[in-house]
């Protein structure tokens, strides 16, 4: 069981360095959207898709060692977590070092999900921003109807008033 919880530990402290590498190109990211440089952005996706992968291999390999470790406590591994695991081993080896682990992992989950909130709210900003402008070069693109005494619209020049009244 000790060598489960060592191979879990090192597990999470892996993923906690992987959510580390993703909140800096995170912060990266930022950085390349207010500057709108878009090709550093490609850059940085392309990165964060290959650190993204090697997550769901790491998230594989802890849910098989939650299976293991559920069978070997009697639990079912679809509710067990890093807390839950840490309330039943109370006392046991490699119980306080798999709590800070799991709080460590926490901790740089939420600083990347923050930094993510921020990154979407500024794509946002910059999607309507662009939006707005569109219908603005729109807008004054077509020229102002005009309508004769008989209501059919006529053709005119650009102006607002008709100097011919």
């Amino acid at each position: 069981m000790a060598g489960l919880i060592d191979d879990l530990i090192t597990l999470i402290h892996e993923q906690a360095e992987d959510f580390s590498d993703l909140a800096a190109l995170a912060h990266e990211k930022t950085e390349a959207i207010i500057k709108n440089d878009l090709e550093h952005l490609q850059k940085i996706t392309d990165i964060e898709n290959t650190l993204v992968g090697k997550n769901q291999k790491s998230e594989r390999r802890r849910a098989g060692l939650f299976n293991d470790i559920s069978t070997v406590l009697n639990t079912d591994a679809a509710t067990l977590t890093i807390s839950r695991l840490v309330e039943l081993l109370d006392g046991q080896p490699g119980c306080d070092e798999l709590n800070k682990a799991g709080i460590l992992l926490r901790e740089k989950a939420d600083e990347l999900k923050t930094i993510n909130e921020q990154n979407r709210a500024l794509i946002e900003n910059s999607l309507e921003y662009i939006d707005f402008s569109m219908n603005l070069m729109r807008s004054s693109q077509t020229p102002p109807s005009h309508y004769g005494r008989d209501g059919s619209e006529m053709s005119g020049g650009s102006t607002f008033f008709d100097a011919k009244q």
